[in-house]
């Protein structure tokens, strides 16, 4: 492997973490914020955000 494609590798491997770590660690920080899991369920498939005590129309 040339150094281009290391580069390149490893500027994907980085952008992937970056991406789980924004969207699923805000999501550990939010008490509304629940992880969806498959229909396996034995793996996680998204983000699911509760809304239930949602306030009244005035």
């Amino acid at each position: 492997m040339d150094l281009w494609t290391k580069s390149l590798l490893g500027a994907t491997a980085a952008a992937v973490i970056g991406y789980v770590a924004i969207v699923y660690g805000g999501c550990a920080l939010d008490a509304h914020c629940h992880l969806r899991k498959c229909a396996s369920a034995r793996n996680t498939c998204g983000v699911v955000y509760d809304n239930s005590d949602a306030t009244p129309a005035r």
